[in-house]
């Protein structure tokens, strides 16, 4: 029943496109809890290398940013849901809650590879949600250096997240 409460707000809720917060593959998927206070897995783990960079997945205001039980935590309010970078070894040190991201900016380090960095997504009331749906995917592959034109030529745009249909 818990499962099926958490699936119909899943599908009434905003369209967001997250961003993939690092480069490596997904370690765990999201796997929703029976219960409220079963176990399941709340997130998207990820695999990352030491010091890796990890990035906002999404624009959004800082809703809180520091350590959890030994790890870097940076939540991100957008709308009525809360997006949650988890497991960072660093965060950068300019985040204070109600700094406004953008995709892609820095948000902080990743500790390494037996540590993965998660990706959660939960509404107000405290449900987490699948973010499985919303993750897009770049227009280019990984973040690469651009050259700005000097001469008056217009910029390329830079890479953009794009969505699955309905997600």
């Amino acid at each position: 029943m818990f499962a099926s409460l958490v699936s119909s707000l899943t599908s009434s809720l905003v369209s967001l496109c997250l961003v993939a917060p690092v480069a490596g593959p997904i370690a765990a998927p999201f796997v929703a809890p029976a219960c409220p206070y079963c176990a399941g897995n709340r997130a998207i783990d990820y695999v990352t290398a030491t010091d890796e960079i990890v990035r906002a997945p999404i624009a959004g205001v800082v809703h809180f940013a520091g350590p959890v039980g030994g790890r870097g935590y940076v939540t991100i309010r957008v709308g009525e849901l809360f997006v949650t970078l988890g497991g960072l070894g660093e965060i950068d040190a300019g985040l204070r809650r109600s700094a406004v991201l953008r995709p892609g900016q820095v948000v902080g380090r990743a500790v390494g590879r037996d540590d993965p960095v998660s990706l959660s997504v939960r509404n107000e009331a405290g449900i987490h949600l699948d973010p499985t749906p919303w993750l897009g995917r770049l227009t280019s592959v990984g973040p690469r250096s651009r050259l700005v034109p000097v001469d008056g030529t217009p910029r390329r745009p830079a890479p953009r997240a794009v969505c699955r249909p309905g997600g």
